[in-house]
């Protein structure tokens, strides 16, 4: 399931990857903190360049986010990256705003592209979405939690906008997606052999 290694993270594929290219950038270390405040943040980002990329010479967009709180089983980083296909993309921002407001998420959308998410942050837990905007920078979304306050954006609310606007709401869990072992192995094989290819 492995795509890439890097110095403090590595890429994989999800089990029950939502498309044949969704992957999770994953630091190694788990420092209690979230994949874009943690030691690792600025190879987290260069991973998002280089999968945004990879997305693109696919003819799609990428889809980040990452839900930055801690579960009942421990605090696991990891920043989900799911390509959409350009057509879907406007789709995929009236789901965003339709789900905040389905939940009552306040999330905002940040302006300023030089403000760090651990300024933004400041020591709370959060969920963080860089929504595309089709060929341009995206549109960067967070909302700040209290700690334990983490309930208010359930589990799988990023896969489930991602799955509504690619028209696959049926796999809007993991569960619904998992494949044989040999088929899993084939996709990662795939996808690591055109991730490779990148310049």
């Amino acid at each position: 399931m492995i795509v890439d290694v890097g110095e403090s993270v590595y890429v994989a594929q999800p089990k029950g990857p939502l498309v044949k290219t969704h992957s999770l950038i994953v630091p190694l270390a788990h420092d209690g903190v979230g994949s874009f405040v943690g030691g690792a943040a600025e190879e987290v980002k260069s991973y998002v360049t280089k999968l945004v990329k990879h997305a693109r010479n696919e003819g799609d967009e990428l889809f980040v986010f990452e839900r930055a709180v801690e579960t009942r089983g421990g605090y696991h980083s990891h920043v989900q990256c799911i390509p959409v296909e350009r057509e879907k993309v406007p789709k995929l921002h009236e789901m965003v705003k339709h789900g905040a407001s389905k939940l009552g998420v306040p999330l905002k959308e940040l302006q300023n592209e030089g403000v760090s998410m651990k300024a933004i942050v400041d020591g709370c837990e959060y969920f963080y979405m860089e929504v595309p905007n089709v060929g341009g920078a995206p549109s960067r979304f967070a909302v700040k939690l209290e700690r334990g306050a983490g309930g208010k954006i359930p589990l799988q609310f990023g896969r489930e906008i991602a799955a509504v606007a690619l028209g696959m709401s049926e796999r809007g869990h993991w569960k619904a997606c998992v494949e044989s072992e040999d088929v899993e192995k084939a996709t990662a094989m795939s996808f690591r052999e055109s991730f490779a290819k990148l310049a």
